[in-house]
This record gives structure tokens, C-alpha cells and sequence, in this order.
């Protein structure tokens, strides 16, 4: 059997795990703030992007962490989209 260096399918399961739990949250926070006012959801999001970006910049490297990091990175977009998409229509 091949020793793999990089257990592809276990993280990928993982980051789509916490993909979907991240989308939620966000979706639904978002949605939330965007219907009191659109420029404080942009604000908000800024900042909040911007404060976690760089401890989990650091911690990419980390087995584990990069799968989680990769999951919630996709999860806060699509929960994002969804969100404005929801406001938009």
C-alpha cells in the first residue's frame, strides 16, 4: 500500500463539513444584518475578515487546521453569496 503524504480524501470530507456548517452560520447572521442596513453588513464583514485572516493565515501549516481553515474559508464565501443573493431578491 502507498504511503500518502497528504490524506486528500479525509480533509477534503472535513473541509466540506465545515463548509456547510460555516455557510449556515454566516448565511444566517449575514442575511440578518444585511435586512437592517446593507453598509453595516459590508462593514462587519470587513472587519471580521479581516481580524480572523491573520491567526488563520499563521496556522495553515498545521495538519489538521488547514483542512478546517480551507472549509471555513469556502463557507463564509457561499454563506456570503447566499445571503445577498436572499437580500437581492
Amino acid at each position: 500500500m502507498m504511503d500518502e503524504d497528504t490524506p486528500w480524501g479525509i480533509g477534503l470530507t472535513f473541509a466540506a463539513f465545515v463548509a456547510v456548517g460555516v455557510a449556515v452560520v454566516v448565511g444566517t447572521l449575514s442575511w440578518g444584518v444585511l435586512s437592517i442596513h446593507p453598509v453595516l453588513f459590508v462593514a462587519l464583514s470587513v472587519l471580521i475578515s479581516a481580524g480572523a485572516a491573520q491567526p488563520l493565515w499563521k496556522r495553515r501549516t498545521v495538519p489538521t487546521l488547514r483542512w478546517a481553515i480551507l472549509g471555513g474559508a469556502a463557507g463564509a464565501l457561499i454563506g456570503w453569496a447566499g445571503a445577498l443573493a436572499v437580500f437581492l431578491t
